[in-house]
């Protein structure tokens, strides 16, 4: 899984939404908020979202940051407060090959 801040450019240059880009589809209107909800469950279903605040010792809080950087947790949330402003949890915007 690519580095999360690179979906949305990808997206706008394949002139596709992120909801159609994690169906692999093309989305018609009356489709869409149905679809969101599925690629959305499927996420949480997969254990690929996670909140900041299940990482209660600083241990797990590395722990979760390395689930993000390998793509096993593709979404990370968290308030301000607990995580902090501008948080990058990434070791590379992008590798060298």
């Amino acid at each position: 899984m690519p580095d999360v801040s690179l979906l949305q450019p990808l997206c706008d240059v394949l002139g596709i939404s992120l909801n159609e880009l994690f169906s692999g589809e093309h989305i018609s209107a009356e489709e869409y908020k149905g679809k969101a909800e599925e690629n959305i469950s499927k996420l949480f279903k997969e254990k690929q979202i996670a909140f900041i605040h299940e990482a209660n010792t600083e241990s797990k809080k590395k722990e979760l940051f390395a689930k993000v950087r390998s793509g096993q947790v593709r979404v990370l949330l968290s308030a301000t407060q607990k995580m902090g402003a501008g948080t990058s949890v990434q070791d590379f915007l992008c590798r060298r090959m």
